[in-house]
């Protein structure tokens, strides 16, 4: 489910204190998570020239309907072949792909922007976050620039549309051994019998 709220219609122009009343708009989509090939395929993304929208611009954590500079990104992205644009912040530190949070795994630790970097915080973000505590796996948020990228053993990006998705190739590259590694697998997997136990529960409610 998507909702769109706007200020509503008014006359043509920049000022929306013309619009009388606001538009709810509630889009219903069947959701469409990776296939197991999509999965082990994983991703190709590329570090792109376009900048994550700094916060002076607009709040990243505000979720708006404003993705022309993510469009722009993943066309970059798609001319140079990849799949995904991963986007640096105006400091040149890894900050989002164009509609996902991203992560990377080294020496056993999780490692992923902080909300300080520009990032939307992410309601997937925050439930792999709380799935690694959970399970004892050490998360770090910090400050990450493209070399970590490069250097990491694995790598994923998060979205509620997608869930996760290994990234297997960053700028033609391979993310260590090109494939999906164990500790993405293991998030994966936490993260999706978490969303089934929680689609039972809402299918079979306790009675009151």
């Amino acid at each position: 489910m998507r909702v769109i709220v706007t200020r509503g219609a008014g006359p043509l122009g920049l000022d929306f204190r013309g619009a009388a009343r606001r538009s709810l708009v509630v889009i219903a989509s069947p959701a469409r998570r990776p296939t197991p090939a999509e999965f082990e395929a994983g991703l190709g993304v590329a570090l792109v020239e376009r900048r994550r929208m700094p916060a002076a611009a607009l709040d990243p954590a505000a979720k708006t309907g404003n993705y022309l500079n993510n469009a722009l990104a993943l066309h970059e992205a798609r001319l140079a072949g990849a799949d995904d644009a991963v986007m640096l912040n105006e400091r040149g530190e890894l900050a989002e792909a164009t509609t996902a949070n991203v992560y990377l795994v080294r020496d056993g630790i999780l490692l992923t922007p902080a909300v300080e970097a520009g990032i939307l915080k992410g309601t997937t973000r925050t439930r792999i976050l709380h799935l690694c505590g959970r399970h004892g796996v050490p998360v770090r948020e910090a400050t990450l620039r493209p070399a970590d990228l490069a250097a990491a053993d694995e790598a994923f990006v998060s979205s509620s549309v997608r869930g996760i998705l290994p990234v297997v190739v960053v700028d033609g590259r391979p993310v260590g051994a090109g494939r999906p590694g164990p500790l993405t697998r293991r998030i994966h997997r936490w993260f999706e019998d978490a969303a089934d136990e929680e689609a039972a529960r809402a299918s079979h409610p306790r009675p009151a």
